[in-house]
């Protein structure tokens, strides 16, 4: 009734939305967690977009619901997860598991036979184990060994599926991942459906990605610094006028060259696909810069300009590249969490950043004006410019113990400002420096897995021209999830921050005291009726 729409194609629930009534969109949803049917959520898909802008806890209890089981799921109790990730997310077209699926994961049947790749392993405690009950059942004795020797790799699972059949190949996917990508509610990446339908997808994409992108960058980055650090040198000292380094230079060119096309092709791709968006990416513009710098390498070798103006292009252009490794590190999961620290130690250095550019331009301006009593040529004080003065007030900052020609003036004001220089620089603003990345590093490990799924969001949209949903998905229509059962007091592998298991046993807590807040007020709603009759 409240997500049912009428011949406008409006219901309640976008009613709601539109108006923004949140109270009202709170007790709609509170309903539908209510009546736990999980395929409601097709009829409300289309308002997501909406529903996480408004930040409701009751929208992120009710997507998190949103998980079904059969009968056959709750049956399987144990499989085969050895050779596998921790938890597993497949696609199925089915809601029922076939034989191939039990096959997979050696999940005993209803007769307690386990399908054993080719072969059926027998109930052993129901067959003899001299001669078997079949001719494609082995004997006993065998499955004897073969179960035991399987034994430690079978666990206790829990199997439950995903009914978004909008999650495979739909436009509302696109729009969810930019939703999630731009969000600002960390929160959202605790739910584990989010979590299940982010790593889902992450599975093909990373595939895609290490081998359309990563691998062939690989590549063009070893020969791109074979050609700047080495070849180019070689061929300017080589006398003869078409030498063999002369040969290579060129051919290795055209080949950097060809490679360019490539890249350029990945980012006009991107650039239809994304619009104006594309240019607010720091990678994107990295990307940009590096393929001009690159060719304007190639090219100003084939035209024979100076060679230290095109190693002074070169320098930069190799370095682009390195940095652009960056992004890939960020694809596996021992180096992403690095990445973001670095990215967000950067963010929160902003405005320190600002403070010590001012700190250090205003004693480079007094250095400069006191180095005009200096009468040595050779001394730093001594500055041609304002520019050579603050780099000597920057070399101070960072402990360099420059006092040649100190002595000469009898200006004790010098000296002062010299102390003052390091005592605030050296001592304050660098140990600032450290309060500040304790501080990030202490907050990243705590969000830490929320925010690696967030980069995983925005590397699935960054990505999505690479991979054909369509072909992979066109059968799919559920996502089924296996996830070995968790005793609730066992201790997790990763550290999410210092107070992060007391934050959720407060959060547990809440979650109780606000259920039973709700339970008192139905009854006082059922009593108040009652009286009424």
């Amino acid at each position: 009734m409240f997500v049912l729409e009428n011949k406008e194609g409006e219901s309640p629930l976008k009613v709601a939305i539109k108006n923004d009534s949140t109270r009202i969109i709170e007790l709609i949803l509170t309903y539908l967690i209510k009546l736990k049917h999980f395929s409601l959520s097709r009829l409300i898909s289309g308002e997501f977009s909406n529903l996480l802008r408004l930040n409701l806890k009751s929208f992120q209890i009710y997507i998190n619901s949103c998980y079904f089981q059969t009968e056959q799921m709750k049956s399987i109790s144990m499989c085969d997860l050895s050779d596998r990730k921790k938890v597993l997310r497949e696609h199925h077209s089915c809601s029922v598991l076939d034989e191939s699926f039990y096959k997979a994961y050696k999940i005993p049947d209803k007769k307690g036979n386990i399908i054993f790749r080719d072969e059926i392993l027998p109930n052993t405690s129901s067959v003899s184990p001299e001669e078997p009950t079949s001719p494609n059942q082995i004997d006993g004795n065998k499955a004897l060994e073969i179960l035991e020797e399987d034994k430690k790799a079978l666990q206790r699972v829990v199997i439950k599926g995903i009914e978004f059949d909008w999650l495979f190949t739909d436009d509302r996917i696109h729009t969810l991942m930019k939703d999630l990508s731009e969000s600002t509610n960390s929160q959202l990446f605790k739910l584990d459906i989010i979590k299940d339908i982010v790593l889902f997808q992450w599975k093909y994409f990373k595939s895609a990605i290490i081998w359309q992108i990563f691998l062939p960058y690989l590549i063009y980055l070893l020969i791109f610094c074979v050609y700047s650090t080495w070849l180019q040198k070689q061929k300017h000292e080589e006398d003869e006028a078409l030498g063999k380094f002369q040969i290579g230079s060129y051919i290795t060119g055209v080949v950097i060259l060809m490679f360019n096309v490539f890249w350029t092709y990945t980012e006009i791709r991107q650039i239809i696909l994304y619009g104006f968006q594309y240019f607010l990416s720091f990678w994107n513009i990295l990307d940009m810069l590096a393929i001009l710098l690159n060719v304007m390498v190639v090219l100003m070798d084939f035209t024979n300009v100076s060679f230290n103006n095109v190693n002074r292009v070169g320098a930069l252009a190799v370095l682009l590249l390195y940095l652009k490794l960056f992004y890939f590190m960020r694809i596996f999961f021992a180096t992403a969490n690095n990445i973001r620290m670095i990215i967000e130690t950067i963010k929160t250095m902003k405005f320190f950043i600002s403070v010590l550019f001012i700190a250090t331009v205003a004693f480079g301006n007094a250095f400069f004006v006191l180095g005009r009593n200096s009468d040595r040529v050779d001394s730093e004080l001594n500055a041609e410019n304002l520019l050579d003065a603050i780099i000597f007030s920057y070399k101070v900052g960072i402990g360099g113990f420059i006092t040649e020609g100190f002595g000469d003036q009898g200006d004790e004001i010098l000296w002062i400002f010299y102390f003052l220089n390091s005592m605030i620089i050296v001592i304050v603003l660098l140990n600032l420096v450290v309060a500040i990345m304790g501080a990030t590093f202490t907050r990243s490990q705590e969000y830490q897995d929320q925010s690696m799924l967030q980069d995983l969001t925005f590397l699935i949209r960054e990505n999505e021209f690479m991979f054909s949903r369509f072909d992979e998905f066109k059968r799919a229509k559920y996502v089924i999830v296996i996830e070995p059962q968790i005793v609730d007091n066992q201790s997790e592998e990763n550290w999410d921050g210092q107070f992060n298991e007391l934050k959720k046993l407060i959060q547990k807590a809440s979650d109780k005291h606000i259920e039973h807040i709700n339970s008192l007020d139905e009854n006082i709603d059922e009593l108040s009726k009652s009286t009424l009759n």
